[in-house]
């Protein structure tokens, strides 16, 4: 199987080193800003589940 773009084009571009620009949803937050809040929901989710099932 041959990938449509050589892996070169991925590691010569630029996108995977500019987390802190790249804009990755329609709020326009970046992927390290989207990827913050992701973690505190789903961090915030497990503790309710975990408190939840504790009582």
């Amino acid at each position: 199987m041959t990938p449509s773009r050589p892996r070169t084009d991925f590691y010569s571009g630029n996108s995977h080193t500019n987390y802190a620009k790249l804009v990755v949803d329609e709020a326009g937050r970046s992927a390290i800003s989207w990827l913050g809040l992701w973690l505190t929901d789903t961090i915030n989710k497990a503790g309710a589940e975990v408190e939840r099932d504790s009582e």
